[in-house]
């Protein structure tokens, strides 16, 4: 036990010298540093909700990064909002003689009818989302009981005998192999 109490900084880094890097532009991971990581969802006391990272909190005076009037969609921007300022993996390349090819990536995965943005947006973050347990969590927990009751029956329905994990396969299961796909 030390022999004198010392007050918590609020921050490892003396203030001068992260004003000093403010100076300077921040690299492209910067976003990703700012909303990525894990988010939690807080009762406030006045019936909203504030979104916080996983080590903030209002008891320690900490800013939410958001206040919201509900949960679900408290729930829904700490599934979201890691996502947003990833890297993109898919994207399209519209002037393909054959229509345009979907790229994952970097490789191609399939072709498109049309080159449009906002499913490019919609699948970036939907590979997002399948690369995050915490976010994966937080979306099911916003989508409440009835949604997962049906969620449940409809993939009972598509894999009705699932065969039974084996003592080795009860952890982190490795990724399934991809097979090629000629387009």
């Amino acid at each position: 036990m030390p022999d004198h109490e010392y007050p918590t900084p609020a921050n490892a880094f003396d203030p001068a010298y992260l004003d000093q890097l403010a100076q300077h532009d921040d690299p492209v991971t910067a976003g990703e540093a700012v909303t990525g990581g894990f988010w939690r969802v807080v009762p406030l006391d006045d019936e909203r909700y504030g979104l916080y990272r996983l080590w903030e909190s209002p008891e320690d005076g900490d800013e939410p990064f958001g206040v919201l009037t509900d949960r679900d969609t408290a729930l829904l921007a700490a599934a979201f909002l890691p996502l947003v300022d990833r890297a993109r993996n898919f994207s399209v390349d519209p002037e393909d003689a054959g229509g345009p090819v979907l790229y994952r990536d970097g490789r191609a995965v399939g072709r498109i009818r049309h080159g449009n943005p906002e499913l490019m947006e919609a699948l970036n973050l939907a590979d997002g989302l399948a690369r995050s347990p915490a976010s994966i969590a937080s979306f099911l927990e916003a989508a409440g009981a009835a949604a997962l009751e049906l969620a449940g029956k409809i993939l009972v329905r598509r894999n009705p005998h699932p065969r039974p994990l084996s003592q080795g396969e009860r952890g982190v299961r490795g990724r399934r192999g991809e097979g090629e796909l000629a387009i």
